[in-house]
Protein backbone atom coordinates (compact mmCIF):
# COMPACT_ATOMS: atom_id res chain seq x y z
CA UNK A 1 0.00 0.00 0.00
CA UNK A 2 1.21 3.50 -0.76
CA UNK A 3 1.98 6.14 1.82
CA UNK A 4 -1.01 7.64 3.60
CA UNK A 5 -2.96 9.84 1.27
CA UNK A 6 -0.84 12.95 0.84
CA UNK A 7 -3.45 14.96 -1.05
CA UNK A 8 -5.39 15.35 2.18
CA UNK A 9 -2.33 16.16 4.27
CA UNK A 10 -0.99 18.68 1.77
CA UNK A 11 -4.22 20.71 1.62
CA UNK A 12 -4.90 22.25 5.04
CA UNK A 13 -7.90 24.12 3.61
CA UNK A 14 -9.67 20.75 3.47
CA UNK A 15 -9.27 19.69 7.09
CA UNK A 16 -9.11 20.92 10.65
CA UNK A 17 -8.17 19.38 13.98
CA UNK A 18 -10.86 18.34 16.42
CA UNK A 19 -10.65 18.50 20.23
CA UNK A 20 -8.45 15.37 20.21
CA UNK A 21 -6.11 16.93 17.61
CA UNK A 22 -7.20 14.39 15.00
CA UNK A 23 -7.59 15.59 11.42
CA UNK A 24 -11.22 15.79 10.34
CA UNK A 25 -12.64 16.93 7.04
CA UNK A 26 -14.21 20.39 6.93
CA UNK A 27 -17.92 20.41 6.05
CA UNK A 28 -17.35 22.53 2.92
CA UNK A 29 -14.51 20.37 1.54
CA UNK A 30 -14.69 19.57 -2.20
CA UNK A 31 -15.42 16.10 -3.61
CA UNK A 32 -11.71 15.47 -4.21
CA UNK A 33 -11.07 16.07 -0.50
CA UNK A 34 -13.90 13.74 0.51
CA UNK A 35 -12.49 10.98 -1.70
CA UNK A 36 -8.99 11.56 -0.33
CA UNK A 37 -10.26 11.48 3.27
CA UNK A 38 -12.16 8.25 2.63
CA UNK A 39 -8.98 6.70 1.19
CA UNK A 40 -7.03 7.93 4.24
CA UNK A 41 -9.52 6.26 6.61
CA UNK A 42 -9.33 2.99 4.67
CA UNK A 43 -5.54 3.07 4.90
CA UNK A 44 -5.73 3.70 8.66
CA UNK A 45 -8.01 0.68 9.11
CA UNK A 46 -5.61 -1.45 7.05
CA UNK A 47 -2.62 -0.47 9.19
CA UNK A 48 -4.62 -1.00 12.39
CA UNK A 49 -5.24 -4.61 11.30
CA UNK A 50 -1.55 -5.23 10.60
CA UNK A 51 0.14 -3.45 13.50
CA UNK A 52 -2.63 -3.06 16.08
CA UNK A 53 -4.94 -0.13 16.63
CA UNK A 54 -2.97 3.09 16.94
CA UNK A 55 0.44 1.37 17.10
CA UNK A 56 1.67 2.16 13.59
CA UNK A 57 1.72 5.97 13.53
Amino acid sequence: MEKLDLRLASNPDWWERNENYAKVLKPNAPKEAQDSYQHFLEQCKYYDKIYGKGKWG
